[in-house]
């Protein structure tokens, strides 16, 4: 290939990747927000300054409190540039990969380039979206790829004073990797293979004296390795279980033979899921249900991809005519550098899963899965077989990213709709309420820190958390049923929790609005959540302080507010009934109904329904009657509670409700 050629097939490799990586994981962007442990993180920024979030990570792993200071003071508490920067590191690790594998095999340019698609959209990793939570994990596996680019650029050289500073920028990355995730410290002894590979190919020598050359070369790397296991085994002492070794260890110690088979057990099953499963399951999962809008702009954005890459090699196929296979030595390389990446992550006592973030020990370990799963197909089919089996990983990639994205998207709009709605519902919250929250359908909180992080932003950005926050499970119902009063540290955080005070806010359904609820009154579309309705009774609707100024959450973190329809009225006509004003209550009513807007859950029609029947406006009350008699279970739960005169304020029309809409059925 001549330099013209070549230069001409090195750029558009790289506009392809560059194409690849932004499509894939661009595109929603600036739909995307905050979740899951992003959530501290940012209410330390807020509240307590750069050194606010150095002292979260004190406890486990120091540097990446500094590393998440220096991200927060570039990029503040905006989501867009977490995602941004997530892009852009994405894309770092992307072409640092294309580097690493034209330098394993420099003839090989089609067959690099599609190991190199394949990485960039690898499945198995899927927490792309969470950007804030994983953007050092991101920076680590890029620092990562690049330190064994360059360690293979070094090898490569001609000239020891560059191989020098090769080696020596290699050998900084392999600090700086380390010390976010230590459990990438099996790609140290994946380094090991391919110095070893590249130097049986350089010098063509026999084994043993490669090997020692391997050693000689590998020494600056087993210094920074085995400096950092010293500083983290002898020096260094973790305060978090999962991350300290004298736990582990010790669990270990009760039975040695239990542990080497469960160990050895789980890295079968991980590498099975890491190099194969992983272009499979999460597909599946994702587009089994898919909403035909995302389904169609994955196929697409795939189309593009793979129309892309056939334009690619259409305009290079005169310089790469190559009929390349993979040796059984080279499958053997990808096998034993995915292996040698998940066996940490099994020693530390976790293992891989496509669910709940357990997909996140794929990340660094996609390059030996890439680089076998790509060669057993090279290997495997000959000719146009062979490209169109890569290309349809490559566009199964694409789509499932894109379902992934389209998750994290939604996800941000549930959360958002919840903020923003307690904002309207609730003026401010009383210090010492503890927060329930449930979100619509597909989305769960798996941490009470998503919760009350948000929640003090909004009503209390203070250093001390005076919402507290607690998920609905078998383990803190007792507590709620008990009104235990506890404390609990996260991180350096203390948070009290008192269950006396409960307060709860749930999306009965997926087309309800956020629904506050009272403990004397309940208001659910039916008796379809059972265990909904058994807990109500301990919300406090009380903790709501309606005398106060609204507070209103920062558009910087919580994004524009939604649109002002049904909902909007929902929460202002529920916090008007609150507050016994009746007729501010019918005339939000009045609003809502002028503009068109009506609720799809019948029981959001209770407070409109009282308004007009407690100003004596029973024409229109009559007109809801029907509307919320479609929903017969509803208005039978809600007549139910009338009984109680108590919970209800003294100007309540009791006669007019029970004798419209509280009668028996014909």
């Amino acid at each position: 290939m001549n330099l013209k050629k070549n230069l001409r097939e090195n750029w558009s490799t790289v506009a392809l990747v560059v194409l690849t990586t932004v499509l894939t994981y661009g595109v929603f962007i600036p739909q995307l927000g905050f979740y899951r442990d992003d959530w501290y993180m940012i209410w330390a920024g807020q509240v307590r300054g750069l050194q606010g979030i150095i002292d979260l990570f004190q406890t486990d792993r120091p540097f990446i409190g500094y590393l998440y200071a220096l991200d927060y003071r570039l990029l503040g508490a905006a989501p867009i540039g977490w995602h941004l920067l997530a892009l852009v590191v994405r894309l770092i690790s992307g072409l640092s990969f294309l580097w690493f594998v034209r330098l394993l095999w420099t003839s090989r340019k089609t067959e690099t380039l599609l190991l190199t698609l394949l990485y960039v959209v690898y499945p198995g990793f899927l927490q792309q979206g969470n950007a804030a939570t994983y953007i050092n994990l991101l920076m680590a596996v890029a620092a990562s790829v690049l330190s064994l680019a360059l360690t293979a650029l070094a090898l490569r050289s001609q000239n020891w004073k560059r191989a020098a500073v090769f080696t020596l920028g290699a050998f900084l990355l392999v600090i700086f990797y380390l010390s976010i995730f230590e459990s990438m410290i099996g790609l140290e002894a994946a380094r090991l293979l391919i110095i070893f590979y590249l130097l049986m190919q350089i010098q063509q020598r026999d084994w043993k004296s490669t090997l020692k050359q391997t050693i000689l070369w590998a020494l600056p790397y087993l210094l920074a390795a085995g400096g950092f296991l010293i500083w983290r085994v002898f020096l260094f002492k973790a305060a978090r279980h999962s991350t300290d070794l004298d736990s582990l260890l010790a669990g270990y110690a009760v039975s040695p033979l239990r542990a080497v088979a469960t160990i050895s057990i789980e890295a079968v099953k991980d590498f099975i899921e890491t190099v194969f499963m992983s272009w499979i399951v999460p597909l599946y999962q994702y587009t089994v249900k898919a909403d035909y809008a995302d389904l169609a702009l994955s196929l697409v954005l795939a189309a593009l991809v793979v129309g892309g890459t056939l334009f690619h090699l259409r305009l290079n196929r005169e310089d790469d005519q190559t009929t390349y296979r993979f040796s059984p030595t080279e499958l053997w390389i990808g096998a034993l550098i995915t292996l040698l990446a998940i066996l940490p992550i099994n020693l530390a006592g976790r293992s891989v899963s496509f669910s709940l973030g357990w997909d996140r020990y794929t990340l660094h370990t996609a390059l030996g899965a890439v680089l076998l799963v790509g060669g057993l197909a090279l290997n495997g089919l000959n000719g146009r077989a062979r490209i169109g089996l890569l290309l349809a990983l490559v566009a199964g990639g694409v789509v499932t990213q894109v379902h992934s994205g389209a998750y994290y998207r939604d996800f941000w709009t549930s959360q958002r709709n919840l903020w923003w709605q307690l904002s309207w519902r609730a003026p401010d919250i009383d210090e010492g309420t503890l927060l329930y929250a449930r979100l619509p359908g597909g989305f769960s909180f798996f941490e009470d820190y998503e919760i009350y992080s948000a929640a003090n932003l909004i009503y209390s950005p203070d250093e001390k958390i005076k919402i507290s926050a607690d998920l609905i499970n078998s383990q803190t119902v007792p507590l709620l049923i008990s009104r235990e009063v506890k404390g609990k540290t996260h991180r350096e955080v203390y948070v009290r929790k008192n269950y006396k005070n409960a307060l709860m806010m749930v999306f009965p359904a997926g087309d309800s609005c956020l629904h506050v609820l009272d403990g004397q009154k309940v208001e659910l579309p039916g008796f379809g959540s059972m265990d909904l309705l058994y807990l109500a009774p301990f919300s406090k609707i009380g903790r709501i302080n309606v005398a106060a100024p609204p507070a209103v959450p920062s558009e910087t973190i919580f994004g524009k507010p939604p649109e002002q329809n049904w909902c909007y009225y929902y929460q202002k006509i529920s916090l008007a009934r609150q507050q016994e004003n009746w007729t501010e209550a019918a005339r939000l009513s009045d609003e809502a109904a002028e503009k068109q807007f009506q609720p799809r859950d019948r029981s959001e029609w209770i407070p409109v329904f009282e308004a007009y029947a407690n100003t004596g406006q029973l024409e229109k009350a009559a007109k809801v009657t029907p509307l919320m008699n479609e929903n017969r279970d509803m208005v039978l739960l809600f007549c139910s509670q009338l009984t109680n005169r108590d919970n209800f304020p003294a100007s309540y029309n009791f006669d007019y409700v029970s004798s419209t809409l509280c009668k028996p059925s014909p």
